[in-house]
């Protein structure tokens, strides 16, 4: 068994303007990236993936359950992080989600 995690606090409670300000700005990057001509899918795996390499609990539940409101399979969500080895990618969606890590700096896995 492993050790207790400490509760991370909820942002959106402790600091809540640095909470607007992270969903402005979240909302501001996807909204442009959509105008830009990126999927809906495409933006949501984006989201996803990033929650993945984060660690962020809250993150990845939200953006778990968005992706499948987005019409993303179950299956391709299983294997969001073997995405590289899954052939349910498709190849502009391998190349979006290889930007989104090298754009990713906090990434702590591939």
């Amino acid at each position: 068994m492993y050790p207790a995690r400490e509760a991370l606090p909820y942002l959106d409670k402790t600091v809540p303007e640095a909470w607007e300000a992270a969903t402005v700005y979240g909302t501001a990057v996807s909204d442009e990236a959509l105008r830009q001509g990126l999927a809906r899918t495409e933006n949501e795996l984006i989201r996803l993936r990033v929650s993945q390499l984060n660690g962020c609990l809250f993150c990845l539940d939200l953006h778990s359950r968005q992706s499948r409101q987005a019409d993303i399979t179950q299956q391709k969500l299983d294997l969001l992080p073997a995405w590289r080895d899954s052939p349910l990618f498709s190849e502009r969606e391998a190349a979006v989600l290889a930007v989104a890590r090298k754009g990713n700096s906090s990434a702590r896995t591939s």
